[in-house]
C-alpha cells in the first residue's frame, strides 16, 4: 500500500488466503481443537481491528480531500482576482481613450472629421463599423493606438441650453440664457425648432440635439378666461363705463370706429391703490368682452401684465445685470417691450380688417402675466418670455390688446406709456363713502344668516343689511379714530384713518373675518347667525395687521399700502389704541436716513 497526504503504508497482520483456509477447516470438521479454535478467534479479532483502522484512514483521506478541493477553488478565485488586477495594471500603461463628436462624412471617403480635445480631427474608419451609424453631432470613440474611429454613440443628453431667435432650415440662429451673445447651430435630423424654443446644444457648441420641454413657461402666467362679471365689483360705476368706452365698443362696433377714421386703444394702464379692484376690472372686462363677440369673429387676447411697475421700470433704475456694464434689467426689457408694442399696434391698426374666422372653431384667452415672476428669470430670458407671450397671442388672434396694472405708475419708463402704445390711463381709486358702500352690499348679501337678537332689534334681514352696511361705512370713514401719525421728509405731519388704508380688498378681508367669528360660535354652541359687532371687531383686527406692516419701517412696505405718498414718509408712530392692543407701548421705531 503506497503512502498518501503522510499517511504510512499500511500492511494487515493476516493474509486473507489464510482466513479463508480457516474458515474452510471450520466448515468441514464437526470438531476443533482449543488450540485451533483460539487461533481462529485472533484471526477474527485481527481482521475486525484492521477494518477500524481501515475505516479511520479513509475518513481522514476524505477530510484531505475536502481540504485540498477547497483550496483548489481558492487557487482559482485568486487566479480569477490576479487576472483582473493585470488586466487593471495593464490599462494602466495603455494609452486613454478618446472620445469626440462627429462633424461629417462622406460616403466616398475612408476618413470622417470629429471634434476632440478643443480641435478638429480627420480619422480613419475602422473598416467593421456600420456605416449607416455615422451621423453627425453623435458621439464618437477613437482607437488609442491608431486614432481610428472604433465606435459610435448616440447624441449626447447633457450640455448647454440656448433660445432659438430664427430659423433657417436646419440652421438656427440661438442665443444662450446669459445673454453674452448670439451663433448659429446645426440642428441634427429633421428639425422642429421654432422661434422661442429652448434647444440642447452638445458640447462643441455647433450641433442642437433637442428641443426642450417649455412647461415652465406656463406657470408664469395664465391662459384663462375669468369668470367675474360687473355685478362682482361694487364702487367702480365710473370706472368700469371708461373701460367699456376704451376696449368693448371699439370692437363691438369696428365699422363705426372705421367710418370715423379713429384706430382702437390698444393699451391701457390701470393705477391706484392695491386693493381696489385693478385685477377685478380687468376680469370682468375679459369675460364681458368674450361674452359679446358676434358670431364668426375671432375673440381677441388680452395680454394683462399685473405689478407692471416691476417689469417695465425706469430704465437706469432697476436691477444691475451682472457683466452688463453698468446696465440695468429694465435697460434690456423695456426696449423689448417697446418693440413688441409697436408691433402690436401695427397689427391692431383696424379692426374692420380682420379675417373673420368660424365662431367654433374659435377661444378666446387671457394671459394673466405676473411681472416679478417673469423678471426673476434669468437674464436674457425675460425679453425672450415677452416675445413668447406676444408671438402666443397673435396665433390666438388678430386682436391682441396690452393692458398693464400698477400702484406706482410714476416707476414705469414714459417711452411705455407715450401715445400709440400703452397710450390710455383709468385711474381705480380708494372707494368713498357711496363706493364703500356698494362694496358692502355686494359682500353682505341679504341671504346671509342673521342673529337672532340682531333680528328682534331690527325687525327683518332687509332692515339688518341695511342698518349693517350704512354704519359700517360710517365708522370707517368718520375721522375721530386715527390709525397712526405719520411724519413727511419735508416736517409735515398727519393722522392717518380708516378710510386713508380702505379698499376693496380691505372690506372683502372684514367681511370674510365677520363670517369666521359667527362660525366659531356657532361651533361652539353659541347664538347662530351675523352681528354687527363681528364687523366692528373684523375692521379693528384688520386694521391692526395692517398698521403692524407699516411699523415694520420697511419704505418699501409703505410705498405697497399707501402708493407713491409712501417715499415720502420718515416715521409712522401707531395712536395708544393700535400700540396697546396688540403690542407693547414702548416699542421702538426706526427712523428712515433720508
Amino acid at each position: 500500500m503506497t503512502k498518501v497526504d503522510g499517511e504510512p503504508a499500511y500492511n494487515p497482520p493476516i493474509k486473507l488466503g489464510s482466513v479463508r483456509k480457516q474458515l474452510q477447516r471450520v466448515t468441514n470438521v464437526d470438531g476443533l481443537g482449543k488450540h485451533e479454535y483460539t487461533g481462529f478467534i485472533d484471526t477474527l479479532r485481527a481482521l475486525l481491528n484492521f477494518y477500524d483502522e481501515t475505516l479511520a484512514r479513509n475518513q481522514r483521506m476524505k477530510n484531505q480531500l475536502v481540504k485540498h478541493r477547497e483550496l483548489f477553488q481558492q487557487a482559482k478565485e485568486d487566479k480569477k482576482t490576479l487576472k483582473v488586477l493585470y488586466d487593471f495594471l495593464q490599462k494602466l500603461d495603455s494609452t486613454p481613450l478618446r472620445r469626440g463628436i462627429l462633424l461629417g462624412y462622406d460616403n466616398d471617403e475612408a476618413h470622417v472629421s470629429i471634434y476632440g480635445s478643443n480641435e478638429q480631427l480627420q480619422v480613419a474608419i475602422n473598416p467593421s463599423l456600420n456605416k449607416d451609424e455615422l451621423v453627425s453631432g453623435r458621439e464618437v470613440l477613437l482607437d488609442p493606438k491608431t486614432g481610428a474611429l472604433m465606435r459610435v454613440y448616440g447624441y449626447p443628453e447633457t450640455g448647454m441650453s440656448a433660445r432659438v431667435k430664427d430659423v433657417q432650415g436646419n440652421r438656427l440662429m440661438v442665443s444662450n440664457f446669459l445673454g453674452n451673445g448670439e451663433q448659429v447651430v446645426y440642428y441634427v435630423g429633421k428639425s422642429e425648432a421654432k422661434v422661442g424654443d429652448t434647444i440642447l446644444l452638445d458640447r462643441t457648441g455647433i450641433f442642437a440635439t433637442e428641443v426642450l420641454p417649455r412647461e415652465d413657461r406656463k406657470e408664469l402666467y395664465l391662459e384663462d378666461v375669468p369668470n367675474i362679471t360687473w355685478d362682482s365689483i361694487g364702487g367702480l360705476e365710473k370706472e368700469t363705463e371708461q373701460l367699456k368706452e376704451l376696449i368693448e365698443l371699439p370692437y363691438l362696433y369696428p365699422d363705426v370706429y372705421s367710418e370715423y377714421n379713429l384706430t382702437p386703444t390698444k393699451g391701457v394702464l390701470l393705477h391706484g391703490p392695491p386693493g381696489c379692484g385693478k385685477t377685478l376690472c380687468i376680469k370682468a372686462l375679459v369675460n364681458e368682452l368674450f361674452s359679446l363677440r358676434k358670431d364668426g369673429r375671432p375673440p381677441p387676447v388680452v395680454v394683462f401684465f399685473d405689478e407692471a411697475d416691476s417689469l417695465f421700470g425706469v430704465r437706469g433704475t432697476g436691477v444691475h445685470v451682472e457683466g452688463g456694464g453698468g446696465s440695468t434689467m429694465s435697460d434690456t426689457i423695456v426696449p423689448q417691450a417697446l418693440a413688441i408694442l409697436d408691433g402690436v399696434e401695427e397689427l391692431n391698426r383696424l379692426y374692420k380688417n380682420i379675417e373673420y374666422t368660424n365662431g367654433n372653431n374659435t377661444r378666446p384667452f387671457f394671459y394673466n402675466v405676473s411681472g416679478p415672476e417673469i423678471l426673476s428669470k434669468w437674464v436674457g430670458e425675460s425679453e425672450q418670455m415677452l416675445r413668447d407671450i406676444y408671438s402666443r397671442a397673435r396665433e390666438k388672434s388678430n386682436i391682441v390688446i396690452t393692458i398693464l396694472a400698477t400702484n406706482r405708475p410714476d416707476r414705469i419708463d414714459p417711452a411705455v406709456l407715450r401715445e400709440g402704445r400703452i397710450d390710455k390711463k383709468v385711474e381705480i381709486p380708494r372707494p368713498n363713502e357711496d363706493g364703500a358702500r356698494s362694496i358692502f352690499s355686494v359682500y353682505i348679501p341679504d341671504g346671509l344668516p342673521v342673529a337672532e337678537s340682531e333680528l328682534k332689534l331690527l325687525g327683518s334681514n332687509g332692515h339688518w343689511h341695511e342698518y349693517a352696511v350704512n354704519h359700517l361705512v360710517e365708522h370707517l370713514f368718520k375721522d375721530s379714530e386715527p390709525l397712526a401719525i405719520v411724519e413727511y421728509r419735508d416736517g409735515r405731519k398727519k393722522e392717518l384713518f380708516h378710510r386713508d388704508l380702505i379698499s376693496g380688498s380691505k372690506i372683502y378681508s372684514i367681511v370674510n373675518r365677520a363670517k369666521v367669528y359667527a362660525i366659531k360660535r356657532k361651533i361652539h354652541g353659541e347664538e347662530h347667525g351675523l352681528r354687527y359687532d363681528d364687523f366692528v371687531r373684523g375692521i379693528n383686527d384688520s386694521y391692526s395687521e395692517e398698521v403692524d406692516i407699516l411699523l415694520s419701517g420697511l419704505p418699501q412696505k409703505w410705498s405697497q399700502i399707501l402708493g407713491k405718498e409712501g417715499d415720502l414718509i420718515v416715521r409712522i408712530t401707531p395712536t395708544e389704541k393700535y400700540s396697546t392692543s396688540q403690542r407693547p407701548s414702548d416699542r421702538p421705531y426706526r427712523r428712515l436716513s433720508v
